[in-house]
């Protein structure tokens, strides 16, 4: 998923390049990472060059390895997912500041808790 698309709308090269500051390393990949530091650090772990195509952030196994990566390690923000939820606490609203600050935690936390209660029914 590319920065600006969502159901109902998709956003076009022109307006991206024209809107966002950090273009062309907008949003891309289910955290959406941004910014051309993040772009190039992601390159050398992955051993492919997102610098030069930014769009190889989209690939599935690309993007899932900087979702694990960036939580895992805290690269975005400086907060790893265990920060929030491990063996003592469970805080899926805070956890939200692992990729994006506080920016729809609660919504997040939702699909969080029903995610989690689907895997505790086997579902």
């Amino acid at each position: 998923m590319r920065e600006g698309d969502w159901v109902g709308h998709t956003s076009t090269d022109e307006y991206r390049r024209t809107h966002y500051r950090y273009y062309p390393y907008y949003g891309r990949g289910f955290v959406q990472i941004t910014w051309d530091y993040n772009y190039q650090a992601y390159s050398e772990k992955l051993g492919i060059d997102l610098v030069a195509d930014p769009d190889k952030a989209l690939d599935p196994d690309n993007a899932l390895f900087i979702l694990i990566d960036g939580f895992k390690n805290g690269v975005f923000t400086g907060k790893k997912l265990t920060d929030y939820v491990n063996s003592a606490s469970t805080d899926f609203f805070h956890a939200r500041r692992c990729i994006n600050g506080l920016d729809h935690a609660e919504q997040i936390k939702g699909f969080a808790i029903d995610f989690l209660s689907n895997l505790d029914a086997g579902e």
